[in-house]
């Protein structure tokens, strides 16, 4: 049986997810992710970046950057052809509701 063997080279965050994942019975065990996400070591030094994201890294946007990055997000909605159904489900609520 081989064990899975995470990449040497790899970001920060990614190797703190990877090592919580090692510590939660690696990628073979069922359920892995939902024991991360509910793990309650909070003294553990990586709890806080066991998602693979850094939860102190936050964007200053300003009112300008926000409402343009909207618009950006809702041209890409609507011109993505995999995401034309959902596209039209949050621009149109009441399309796909029973009367």
């Amino acid at each position: 049986m081989n064990r899975y063997q995470p990449r040497k080279h790899k970001r920060p965050l990614k190797a703190i997810r990877e090592k919580c994942v090692e510590c939660m019975g690696g990628r073979e065990s069922e359920g892995y992710v939902k024991r991360i996400s509910e793990c309650v070591s909070a003294d553990c030094p990586i709890y806080d970046f066991r998602q693979g994201k850094n939860p102190h890294h936050r964007q200053n946007l300003t009112v300008e950057q926000r409402t343009e990055r909207g618009e950006r997000l809702k041209t890409t909605l609507i011109n993505d052809k995999r995401s034309q159904k959902i596209s039209e489900s949050v621009f149109n609520p009441g399309l796909h509701t029973k009367p």
